[in-house]
């Protein structure tokens, strides 16, 4: 094919890959996006510049608190909820904050976004970091409101290359970042999973505050479960995303928390699956 016929026929998909790495600055290159498009199949070249862009953001990673507890006034919080029919890739993003000592909400910023990424675990970072970015963004924009810490649905050093969704967020924006997730991650790499001896330390968590560390096969503290609710054993899986160390993460967490979840996290999911009501009300009249 004569290269000017081909080059006006590839104009189009080059110009979108320039707007989108443009939306997205500093989460994902033109090459990790080049093929990453709105598909369930993901390459192990993807997979591998996917492992390459992780590994780059470890080495920035910064465990040392950037504020003290008790010059905290305000607290975010992040989730994404789906829409029911998962194959049309509807999502509501949503970013609360909250008063630090009253748990009130001083603000919100929830929208409908189009997934573009598919989920792969592992790599959430790459899925949701830039629907997350675009709120932390326009948040940003208002120093009255803006939080000193941002707790995140998912993970920070509790990953296999200690890069969670909560890291990768606290790395790009350069704000203090803590991962906050109902479920274990199991990494095989660090011999890390819900064995019997894990349901037997979830057992002895008699009372909130009560908690354990999670330790990679190399002794590593890589996370703590932590029970936060009087009704239930179950805990949540705290660890630092970024510019926040183990200790405070887990300080502000349990201060945080109303029930199981932390009131940051709880208000943003509520607030995101309401708008994703109102917006689709035939698929949640029941």
């Amino acid at each position: 094919m004569h290269k000017t016929v081909l080059m006006r026929l590839l104009s189009p998909c080059i110009n979108w890959l320039k707007v989108y790495a443009q939306k997205t600055p500093n989460v994902m290159s033109s090459a990790s996006i080049s093929s990453a498009s709105n598909t369930s199949i993901l390459t192990e070249d993807q997979l591998f510049i996917w492992k390459t862009e992780q590994s780059k953001l470890q080495k920035q990673i910064d465990y040392k608190d950037d504020i003290n507890l008790c010059d905290i006034s305000r607290v975010a919080g992040l989730d994404i909820s789906m829409h029911k029919d998962q194959s049309l890739n509807i999502v509501c993003v949503t970013l609360v904050v909250l008063d630090f000592q009253t748990l009130e909400v001083l603000y919100e910023d929830s929208v409908l976004e189009e997934l573009t990424i598919p989920y792969k675990a592992g790599f959430l970072g790459f899925r949701e970091v830039p629907l997350f970015q675009k709120r932390v963004k326009k948040l940003q924009k208002l120093p009255n409101l803006m939080a000193q810490i941002f707790l995140v649905d998912g993970n920070g050093q509790l990953h296999v290359r200690r890069c969670g969704s909560a890291t990768h967020l606290g790395i790009v924006c350069d704000i203090p970042t803590i991962g906050v997730a109902k479920n274990l991650q199991c990494i095989e790499e660090d011999e890390i999973s819900r064995d019997e001896e894990h349901k037997r330390k979830i057992n002895q968590l008699d009372e909130p505050g009560k908690q354990f560390p999670i330790i990679s096969g190399k002794g590593e503290t890589i996370g703590m479960a932590v029970r936060t609710s009087i009704d239930g054993k179950n805990p949540v899986y705290i660890s630092p995303g970024n510019k926040c160390s183990m200790e405070t993460a887990v300080d502000i967490v349990t201060k945080c928390s109303r029930f199981r979840i932390p009131e940051p996290i709880r208000q943003a999911d509520m607030r995101s699956r309401e708008l994703l009501r109102k917006s689709y009300p035939g698929w949640y009249d029941n």
